[in-house]
């Protein structure tokens, strides 16, 4: 695996993100990129061994109880990171089942896909016949190149050149109180309460608000075009990305069934006869030649190491070599003496159940490519000796004895 595999896709749901190292996200670079960004599913008649091992690939053991919140009438059950295993249970006792894959969690289950040897679309067929119902999936195409503005397309709507079999479109978007200057803008169509609609927005400023970033920070491009299906179009296009085992053909195919931006003829009023604005003719073209990206996205400790890397390396060395040569021990103080909160032993934890997945060869792999080192052999003798320290030194971190 190389770093550049290791790729970011942003969350469908735009949750919080907490960890300023998510500026350091190993982002894919391709111009174009298209991605699965939501997998939500109903079942029942299973057992949750069954549910975790045989269709999610992900052994019993390395789930927790789930702390977070539920959803439409669920309750929140076990976890892996963002992986999630929600409940309810009828006044008979009986139990049914969702899994919530969003945002973050797909490139989070992308590692299991990956380390079982198994594809999305391998899961989606065994999900054919495993689940009860599919409530939602998104597909969400990432375009760095940028083929059109959504001001743009903002445009052309208000103009009436938007060929569409949806009938409702809405806009928003935020603008710099300083200097008046916009902040980002986002395009809807169709109604969020229907079983297909879109959202097109300028990801790069949608990122930067969230992360606190200034101008100079932040990408200079980044649209992201989100699909969403829900209920029976959810299933349709799960049994579409079996049977066509192409991503980029599904979500292309949605997109054309539902929108086309043209060029208002003076001449003809049946807008299908009207010629498509050529950018958007450029942008269907380069959807045809991307592919899924399948590909792991860095853990939380991994994004905390790139950023130390990155951010906080030299200064680290300076306080080390002021110790060496004054005989002073203040960078060891100064971590013997840090307090970790929940969070922080959650992503102790989480390492470690991500290191159960993998070989050690695979994750000296991993860390020679992420910190630049090219000695394997070197990775996985300091990982030999960091797992005999810490069985000599063994830390309780079992997040179902905390309290709520």
């Amino acid at each position: 695996m190389t770093t550049k595999e290791f790729v970011t896709t942003p969350d469908t749901n735009r949750g919080v993100v907490t960890e300023r190292a998510d500026i350091l996200d190993v982002v894919n670079e391709d111009e174009l990129a298209v991605c699965i960004d939501w997998v939500q599913l109903t079942i029942k008649y299973r057992t949750i061994e069954s549910i975790c091992e045989d269709l999610l690939g992900i052994p019993m053991e390395l789930m927790r109880e789930d702390f977070g919140t539920g959803i439409r009438g669920y309750s929140a059950l076990l976890r892996f990171d963002d992986i999630r295993i929600l409940y309810r249970e009828n006044k008979d006792g009986e139990k049914d089942y969702q899994i919530l894959l969003a945002g973050k969690a797909c490139r989070q289950f992308e590692m299991f896909l990956d380390a079982n040897n198994r594809t999305w679309h391998d899961f989606f067929k065994l999900c054919l016949d495993y689940v009860d119902n599919v409530p939602r999936i998104d597909l969400a195409i990432d375009d760095r190149k940028v083929y059109f503005s959504i001001d743009e397309l903002l445009t052309k709507a208000r103009n009436g050149e938007c060929v569409s079999r949806l009938r409702l479109g809405k806009e928003h978007g935020g603008f710099s109180l300083g200097d008046g200057t916009t902040r980002g803008q986002t395009i809807t169509f169709g109604s969020r309460e229907s079983n297909t609609w879109m959202c097109f927005y300028e990801k790069n400023y949608e990122r930067a608000e969230k992360l606190g970033l200034t101008d100079e920070e932040m990408e200079k491009q980044w649209n992201r075009y989100e699909i969403r299906f829900r209920q029976e179009h959810a299933v349709e296009v799960m049994k579409r990305l079996v049977n066509s085992n192409s991503v980029s053909d599904v979500a292309l195919g949605a997109i054309s069934n539902y929108l086309r931006f043209a060029n208002k003829s003076e001449t003809n009023k049946s807008k299908s006869y009207w010629e498509t604005w050529k950018p958007w003719a450029e942008f269907v073209e380069g959807v045809k030649a991307i592919r899924l990206y399948v590909a792991p996205k860095a853990k939380t400790y991994d994004d905390l190491l790139i950023w130390v890397k990155v951010y906080l390396s030299p200064t680290l060395k300076v306080l080390k070599e002021v110790d060496e040569r004054m005989g002073t021990d203040n960078l060891n103080q100064l971590i013997d003496e840090a307090k970790l909160d929940k969070k922080h032993l959650f992503m102790i934890e989480n390492f470690e159940n991500q290191c159960k997945a993998f070989s050690k060869e695979e994750m000296a792999s991993f860390y020679s490519n992420l910190l630049g080192n090219e000695d394997d052999k070197e990775i996985i003798q300091n990982m030999e000796r960091r797992a005999k320290r810490a069985s000599e030194r063994p830390i309780e971190l079992h997040p179902s004895n905390w309290s709520r």
